[in-house]
């Protein structure tokens, strides 16, 4: 025998609130509605839905206040406020850093032992790869003494050690955090002081090093600034919140659905460039079997245009369109920047595209990310010989960050800390 199961009702939903408060109430005040007929006791479900809608609020608040009571559970702010709580400023969230990596820092840090020998080597073991040279002027082991146990011969410095220490040389000092893209085609993120390597066809060969540069466009990774989202018989455009492909993951892009054939334009984004020189970029995914014949790349205003194609034969990879406007005009202006495309009928998968940059000058550098406000890139500041693919460079600051964090206040005498190029 089978039969139409009820389905089940969240715990702390609307209707979970109203089943409960009807439940208590007595049996004979109100007729009962049979399934599938029309409600016999409207205004009651009217009054029972507006303390139920109020009380499934409440009961969600509660739980969402105690998933931020707890390391494991909380997110966005409060995961910096348990940050500063236990750690001042010294361990704060990184550029772009996500919550479940800060959440990992916080763990690894709340237990971590501190004020020993042992605690400040193993601190900077992890850091640097090396044990470092720790000498206690008044540590026998240290130092030898004359028959006297756990005493150094002739030292006025107690409680108190030297450290020595080799580490990669700070070859670059940028302030900021840098984007690149890594040996699998995506886009990374690089921290302050981090040389960002540059690879070809899946090898490693330089290091990136550039100029200051800034992206025009204050938005360019939620697309917030847009006109709205295109929709028409040919072409549909949509801003996609947490898209199953993208460049630099964790943040939205732009998806084109192709409905058929026929020509189509997509939203712009508008920046004021002044009468200076610009170069606009952005990137794009094109699935295979697609039906585009082009997928341009414009920027410009009424006295100055520009544009780039993409190459429609590269599919299931990313791609940059780059495309300058020399500003010989000498006119102060704003450009637009958008993608118009052509096709031959519809496309099943959707066209992907990201990273969007309008920048000063006549070429593209790495994607600078913004949020609100025009992003920033500083300087590769190259004060060393680059020779090395690793991308992780120690700089000095990072040493005696950790050695602070790690080892009591005074307690450090003296410290040598040697930078390998």
């Amino acid at each position: 025998m089978s039969g139409a199961t009820t389905p089940a009702i969240a715990v702390g939903s609307v209707a979970d609130m109203i089943a409960r408060m009807r439940a208590v109430l007595p049996f004979a005040w109100f007729p009962l509605t049979e399934a599938g007929s029309a409600s016999e006791t409207p205004v009651l479900d009217a009054v029972l839905s507006g303390i139920g809608s109020a009380w499934s609020f409440c009961f969600g608040l509660l739980n969402y206040v105690q998933s931020q009571t707890r390391l494991s559970t909380a997110n966005g702010t409060f995961l910096d406020l348990f940050a500063a709580d236990f750690f001042g400023t010294s361990i704060t969230r990184k550029a772009f850093e996500t919550d479940d990596a800060f959440r990992s820092r916080i763990s690894a840090s709340l237990l971590l032992p501190r004020a020993t020998r042992t605690a400040l080597s193993d601190t900077l073991f992890r850091l640097i790869g090396l044990r470092p040279w720790l000498f206690e002027p008044r540590r026998a082991a240290d130092t030898g003494a004359y028959g006297v146990a756990g005493l150094g011969y002739g030292s006025s410095m107690p409680f108190q050690y030297l450290v020595s220490l080799d580490a990669n040389g700070g070859v670059i000092r940028r302030e900021s955090v840098a984007t690149y893209v890594d040996i699998v085609g995506q886009l990374q993120i690089a921290p302050r002081h981090t040389a960002r390597p540059v690879y070809s066809s899946g090898s490693w060969v330089s290091f990136l090093v550039e100029p200051s540069g800034f992206n025009l466009l204050k938005d360019s990774l939620g697309f917030t600034g847009w006109s709205a989202s295109s929709t028409g018989a040919v072409a549909s455009w949509l801003v996609n919140a947490s898209p199953a492909i993208a460049l630099l993951s964790g943040y939205p892009t732009l998806e084109l659905t192709v409905a058929g054939a026929g020509s189509f334009p997509g939203p712009s984004i508008e920046t004021f460039i002044g009468d200076q020189s610009v170069t606009a970029s952005l990137w794009i995914w094109l699935p295979s079997g697609h039906t585009l014949t082009q997928l341009r790349l414009q920027c410009g205003d009424a006295s100055e245009n520009a544009h780039a194609d993409a190459n429609l034969t590269l599919v299931n990879q990313w791609q940059r369109l780059i495309t300058t406007i020399d500003g010989t005009s000498g006119i102060a202006k704003t450009i637009a920047a958008w993608l118009i495309g052509t096709s031959t009928g519809p496309t099943s998968n959707k066209i992907v595209t990201q990273c969007w940059q309008v920048e000063p000058g006549t070429a593209a550098t790495s994607f600078i990310p913004s949020s609100g406000q025009i992003g920033v890139r500083d300087l590769d500041r190259v004060v060393g010989d680059i020779s090395s693919n690793d991308p992780f460079i120690l700089v000095r600051d990072d040493i005696l960050e950790a050695v602070g964090r790690t080892a009591p206040a005074g307690s450090v005498a003296w410290m040598n800390i040697q930078l390998r190029q």
